[in-house]
């Protein structure tokens, strides 16, 4: 079982929660507040998810995302997540959430080496992130 728990990050312009399994710390998430605003939205934006590996691929992240989203919601904003910031993206999870019409990729153009994409969650509160998964084969 996958319970997450709010960590206090000392300011209102940040959002961290740490997830268990089983008793034991297995991932942790944090976004800050960013003042520009995106799909003119202010949003915080994911600047590190991380999961133990013998954690992964079973649905950690995703309730740390949705716990961190419905924690944006409720400061009326909006969760993102940036290509800069590649240790803290997941391009999986986004890809999926654009997918399914969840999530709203925004392309940043910029000088050659400073282009990249920017996603953003649409909807508030976020129920379910997680949807269908395939059966997974060992």
């Amino acid at each position: 079982m996958i319970k997450t728990h709010e960590i206090d990050t000392g300011t209102r312009y940040g959002i961290a929660f740490r997830a268990e399994c089983d008793g034991s710390s297995c991932g942790r998430i944090e976004a800050h507040r960013k003042f520009s605003k995106v799909g003119g939205r202010v949003v915080y934006t994911v600047m590190r998810i991380d999961v133990d590996p013998e954690h992964r691929r079973k649905g950690v992240a995703t309730k740390l995302y949705e716990a961190a989203a419905n924690e944006a919601c409720r400061r009326r904003a909006r969760l993102a997540s940036t290509e800069r910031n590649p240790g803290a993206h997941s391009i999986d999870f986004w890809k999926k959430q654009v997918a399914k019409g969840r999530a709203k990729a925004f392309p940043i153009r910029g000088a050659d080496e400073d282009r990249y994409t920017r996603y953003l969650l649409l909807d508030c509160p976020v129920m379910d992130l997680s949807g269908a998964r395939r059966p997974r084969f060992k």
